[in-house]
């Protein structure tokens, strides 16, 4: 589990980072101080333009995972093959995988708005740990609190896991702005006061 002090460290971190790229200075001065970007794939862009036959092939492959892994009942992916079990890394996972498959047109919009409606549903009604904050694990089953055996439990929660969650959460709500209200009321249920020593 991580502690209180971990995830003051990561908020810290990434709020450091933010203000001073904000004015382009912290990668300004990597950078400038390194030269190591021209001899490196840190800051490569990724492909542009479509996909070949074979990579498509590849696409549609890898989200038989999804499709073989959904529980209809409440639209989670377990996190190993046939597994019960998921948690906000998964989650995070899941829409992102989700919204892969619909630009690349594997699902259509139909199925990505059914199954993105219900992943927002149990981020909007799953039960907090200690009544604040996501739980490690859920049952893919059910969506309990569950630890990792999934024995019914409050076990603790990630702020790495939770962290991929929100990124994931907030390129959704920019990229399909109609689904941004759900997003929010689900983020806002979450109590980050007790969690960070300010």
């Amino acid at each position: 589990m991580i502690t209180k002090y971990s995830l003051k460290l990561v908020i810290t971190c990434l709020a450091c980072t933010s203000i001073l790229s904000g004015c382009g200075l912290l990668l300004r001065s990597i950078v400038d101080s390194t030269n190591y970007v021209n001899n490196s794939n840190i800051f490569r862009q990724g492909q542009h333009g479509e996909l070949s036959k074979d990579e498509l092939e590849e696409a549609k492959i890898a989200w038989k995972y999804f499709d073989n892994n959904y529980n209809l009942a409440t639209g989670m992916i377990s996190s190993i093959d046939h597994g019960t079990t998921t948690s906000m890394w998964d989650i995070a996972d899941y829409i992102a995988a989700l919204v892969s498959a619909q630009q690349l047109e594997i699902i259509s919009n139909i199925q990505f708005d059914e199954r993105l409606t219900k992943i927002l549903t149990f981020l909007n009604t799953m039960q907090l740990f200690d009544n604040k904050i996501p739980n490690k694990y859920y049952s893919v089953m059910n969506g309990d609190k569950v630890d990792l055996n999934g024995t019914r439990a409050d076990y603790g929660w990630s702020a790495v896991e939770i962290g991929r969650l929100l990124i994931w959460l907030k390129i959704l709500s920019i990229r399909y702005p109609n689904y941004s209200e759900y997003i929010d009321k689900a983020i806002l249920r979450w109590s980050f006061c007790d969690i960070i020593d300010i």
